[in-house]
């Protein structure tokens, strides 16, 4: 399930994430555009009103407009995906200030105030039973619940990493959009691999994540998940 997979299955559920633009250079008559999805290797846009000037291949030098961050970040994008009212963009060229900005300063702010509960019936029938929440930047989290509502499983990508939860035992290992996110970044034997023992967290990875969660509103289904999450924390 490659990331601009949801322009195609799930466009119609998207909406505009809050807080980030796109704008245009001066030939294209310094236009906006809505951003519906962003990671570190591209975003999906809201195309309404430039579609007709766009061809696949073409790129330009836009700037990324994000609230809170004084300076817009320049980029050097591509058009890959041409689709209904969307366009798929990959990033060619962005500077390391640019990405560190993104990296350190927004990233978890721009996660937690988009995160979005999708439909799961366009993706693997493993998903099918599962509730799933997506944010920008690869963001994921899938729970499957019993029957009581306690957790059964869970899956969490977050941050280049990939959180399971099955059977009371807790996996790890990399995000496949960390290494490489043409292959997509969902792998079903991800659900059913031990950790190969080399893949850490970091010191702060789980406690951003928790922070994340936090934010979102409590009625959602990731309650339950917390409660491990924490407790994983305090082993």
């Amino acid at each position: 399930m490659p990331r601009l997979f949801l322009i195609q299955g799930l466009s119609e559920t998207l909406l505009p994430m809050a807080g980030v633009r796109v704008q245009w250079p001066f030939e294209m008559g310094h236009a906006e555009s809505e951003v519906l999805d962003l990671s570190l290797s591209g975003l999906a846009i809201l195309g309404s009103g430039l579609l007709a000037k766009m061809k696949l291949g073409q790129s330009f030098e836009v700037k990324l407009k994000v609230d809170g961050v004084r300076e817009p970040i320049p980029l050097k994008v591509r058009v890959i995906r041409l689709q209904a009212k969307m366009m798929g963009l990959a990033f060619e060229s962005i500077s390391t200030e640019g990405r560190l900005t993104l990296d350190q300063v927004v990233k978890d702010r721009l996660v937690s105030e988009n995160l979005r509960l999708l439909s799961t019936q366009e993706l693997h029938p493993e998903f099918h039973t599962s509730k799933w929440m997506h944010g920008p930047f690869d963001t994921n989290f899938f729970t499957w619940h019993k029957e009581d509502g306690s957790l059964k499983a869970a899956l969490v990508e977050y941050d280049h990493l990939i959180w399971i939860y099955q059977e009371g035992k807790v996996f790890l290992q990399k995000s496949g959009s960390s290494t490489d996110e043409a292959k997509g970044y969902l792998d079903m034997n991800l659900t059913h691999q031990e950790s190969s023992g080399k893949v850490s967290m970091g010191a702060s990875w789980l406690d951003r994540l928790l922070k994340l969660i936090e934010t979102v509103p409590a009625n959602t289904s990731l309650q339950s998940l917390t409660l491990i999450l924490r407790s994983q924390r305090n082993q």
